[in-house]
């Protein structure tokens, strides 16, 4: 397990270099998000973190935009009872998701999702 989430760091934040969008045009699960207002985004990312069984009463968020190294788009979603969230919308037909806690992202790698940059 812990093998795997070094693994999709290691994809996630390769190259460390500013975000930008360069050479990728969002897949229609991403644009769906993209398009979306601040309180309907908010609520579509707080549901991804509660479907995995954590609690969390969104507060804000910060859209990191889509990586440049593999096209994913990415978000900080920051949890008033349970703490803050790294989320990959992923770059394929359903926009399946991922969503890793920020203190154990800042333990494995050193990143700190408070301080990250946009894409």
């Amino acid at each position: 397990m812990i093998a795997l989430v070094l693994v999709w760091l290691l994809l996630a934040f390769s190259g460390g270099e500013a975000f930008a969008a360069e050479g990728w045009e969002p897949t229609p699960a991403q644009k769906q998000m993209l398009d979306m207002e601040i309180p309907e985004t908010l609520e579509a990312l707080g549901v991804m973190v509660r479907s995995s069984g954590i609690p969390c009463r969104e507060s804000s968020y910060r859209r990191l935009g889509l990586n440049p190294d593999d096209g994913n788009l990415y978000y900080v979603l920051f949890c008033s009872e349970s703490g803050t969230y790294l989320i990959r919308v992923r770059r394929d037909a359903t926009g399946s998701w991922g969503a890793m806690d920020c203190k154990a992202l800042k333990t494995m790698t050193g990143l700190n999702c408070a301080t990250m940059e946009k894409f």
